[in-house]
């Protein structure tokens, strides 16, 4: 079993969705789902009885077994543009070239050998003094709506559990913070960043994604309080700023490389 084993049927639940919801489980992963909850009338439900919920689900699932895995949560960066034609990866890895210091990280493990999970990574982590943010980077191509913010939230939310988890068993697991300073943090901030044509066809007037944030920053923020002494979290949307474009060939481009920095630094909240 692995460590992240049966969160996603909790979340479809909570949401309300069931096999009547067209597509495959899990289904809030489709967008056509998300469309769906961005029609109700907006009620959404209690964030942090879904966090806890989570939480609960994630601690059982753990055999009690250390670690087998030994780079969780370890700052490192990987720099190789590879061939990779993923607008994702490329565009990672690209800012992951151009950005200057060692404050920004990526494919950071999470998990990686604990209960049986398989390879599983933050996009980014950065840096700043004892706070980190942990970023789910989203680069769909506009038409393509194989991922939604709804989607990607629900990633970076297994994250931050998964942090929590692994900060509250830190010695069982055999984690030394000393090596992984990130366990500790003093604040943790979950980040979804996509460009603006992700969030655009869900935006409803329900401001149902909105409502979602909220819940979520809640839920998450509880659940640090109560199972970590000092830590503080955060959950939010963010956006590329206006006029930024990526495609995988701009990787080759030095002219286009070098926007990709001014990008990252002047993200904004998307609500």
């Amino acid at each position: 079993m692995g460590l992240f084993d049966k969160l996603d049927v909790i979340v479809d639940g909570w949401l309300g969705i069931d096999e009547t919801w067209k597509g495959s489980a899990p289904r809030y992963a489709n967008r056509t789902s998300l469309n769906r909850l961005c029609e109700k009338d907006g009620n959404i439900g209690d964030g942090k009885e879904l966090v806890q919920g989570l939480y609960n689900q994630l601690e059982s699932n753990w055999d009690g077994q250390p670690s087998r895995g030994m780079v969780n949560w370890r700052h490192t960066q990987r720099l190789n543009l590879g061939d990779n034609p993923s607008p994702e990866v490329t565009l990672q890895r690209t800012f992951m070239n151009v950005v200057e210091g060692e404050d920004w990280a990526n494919e950071v493990p999470i998990a990686s050998g604990v209960a049986g999970t398989g390879p599983d990574s933050v996009d980014f982590v950065l840096r700043s003094s004892s706070e980190y943010s942990m970023i789910e980077l989203k680069w769909p191509r506009e038409g393509v709506f194989n991922e939604t913010p709804l989607k990607a939230a629900i990633q970076v939310l297994r994250y931050g559990l998964a942090y929590v988890f692994s900060r509250a068993n830190a010695e069982e697991l055999g984690y030394n913070p000393t090596e992984q300073p990130i366990l500790n943090a003093s604040q943790v901030h979950l980040r979804v960043l996509a460009p603006e044509h992700c969030y655009s066809p869900f935006v409803s007037e329900s401001r149902w994604l909105e409502k979602l944030e909220s819940v979520f920053d809640k839920g998450v923020k509880d659940l640090a309080t109560t199972k970590c002494d000092g830590l503080k979290m955060s959950f939010a949307f963010e956006k590329f700023p206006e006029g930024f474009t990526w495609d995988p060939a701009d990787r080759l481009e030095e002219a286009k490389r070098n926007t990709v920095g001014d990008a990252f630094e002047n993200r904004i909240r998307t609500f």
